[in-house]
């Protein structure tokens, strides 16, 4: 978690699980590039949701706990 407004960039990034980070609103306050990235999971074996970008699905994913 980076909580400066900076602009990170994980061009290679194509999984992300969240596990035990329930207080995790978001992953960046700047911009996060992660062209490859195309769903965020909250367990290994779950399908995993996909908003758009990485903030908003840390987001969504928050707001559903």
């Amino acid at each position: 978690i980076c909580l400066g407004n900076y602009t990170l960039e994980f061009p290679s990034l194509e999984r992300v699980v969240v596990r035990q980070c329930p207080k995790m609103k978001i992953f960046s306050q700047g911009v996060v590039d992660t062209p490859k990235l195309n769903k965020v999971k909250l367990t290994e074996g779950e399908e995993g949701c996909w908003e758009g970008n990485l903030n908003d699905t840390i987001q969504k994913l928050f707001n559903e706990m």
